[in-house]
């Protein structure tokens, strides 16, 4: 789990540099918020898991 949030930190980081570099017309937060929302909500429904 670990090595994924790692993963989705560098992504959000690379959109938060890359928008407004490359002039995007919007904000990088339309971007970064749902991926940080879903990956929230993933990570709580794999740890709240059990396996019967």
């Amino acid at each position: 789990m670990a090595i994924v949030w790692a993963l989705i930190t560098v992504k959000c980081g690379v959109v938060w540099w890359a928008m407004p570099h490359w002039n995007m017309p919007t904000h990088p937060i339309w971007v970064v918020g749902p991926t940080l929302i879903f990956a929230t909500l993933v990570t709580i429904l794999w740890l709240a898991h059990r396996e019967e």
